[in-house]
């Protein structure tokens, strides 16, 4: 009689074992309940990620993204094309929302 699989010694009669019945041994250092900790913890972060809206980006950081220079920056601030937030009195600290820079990018987005 030939040796039978893991398979084949499962009968089909029994539903599979699941949670604390499973054939997990105990040498596989499975903590199910720090693992649900771990991914609640983690799912707990990423929620917060989601509802915390990006910083702001400075010139600089808005012309990165872009993939062009400062001066061209700031002639699109100069012509409408891209919202500028002005911060503080005066001429203020300069920034820009990344969800308007996005938007510019979907605006002129033209396919070959």
């Amino acid at each position: 009689m030939p040796p039978s699989s893991p398979a084949a010694d499962r009968s089909s009669s029994s539903p599979p074992r699941l949670g604390a019945e499973a054939d997990v041994p105990a040498s596989a250092g499975l903590d199910l309940d720090a693992l649900a900790g771990r991914l609640a913890a983690r799912v707990a972060e990423l929620i917060e990620e989601a509802r915390t809206p990006p910083p702001l980006l400075d010139l600089d950081g808005a012309a990165r993204r872009l993939n062009v220079s400062t001066r061209t920056v700031e002639a699109l601030v100069a012509d409408g094309e891209i919202p500028v937030i002005r911060i503080g009195t005066g001429r203020g600290v300069r920034r820009f929302d990344p969800a308007a820079v996005e938007a510019f990018i979907r605006r002129n987005a033209r396919s070959l």
